[in-house]
Parts: structure tokens; C-alpha cells; sequence
């Protein structure tokens, strides 16, 4: 499950790259459960203002929930 996770904070990030976000973001860890069906992800945003942080993980929840 490492390598998935591995992966999928790789394929993540690759993805975050095409979006315009208003605040620097990062996927800081995944973890995905043992059958591979579901999976964590922590996103770290760097940002002072709440609203722009919410604004980030709406864009995020948006373009990057397939």
C-alpha cells in the first residue's frame, strides 16, 4: 500500500500542477487503506487567510474527485 500511496500523492500533485489555485498547496502524505479502496490524502496549503484556504480545497475537491 506504500507504493500506491506513493503513487498516488505523485499522480496528485502532477494534477495540482494544471490548476490555478490562489495559495501554494502541496499533498503532504496519503494513505490508503489495505483493499485499496479508499484513501487519505493531507494537503497542506500556505496561506494566512481562511477564505483562500477554503477556496483552495473547493478547486481541489472540484478538478481533482474522478
Amino acid at each position: 500500500t506504500e507504493q500506491v500511496a506513493s503513487f498516488v500523492q505523485k499522480e496528485l500533485g502532477e494534477q495540482m500542477l494544471t490548476l490555478e489555485l490562489p495559495a501554494m498547496t502541496t499533498i503532504s502524505r496519503v494513505e490508503v487503506t489495505e483493499d485499496l479502496k479508499h484513501a487519505k490524502v493531507w494537503v497542506t496549503i500556505f496561506s494566512e487567510n481562511d477564505r483562500t484556504e477554503k477556496d483552495v480545497l473547493d478547486a481541489l475537491k472540484k478538478n481533482l474527485r474522478q
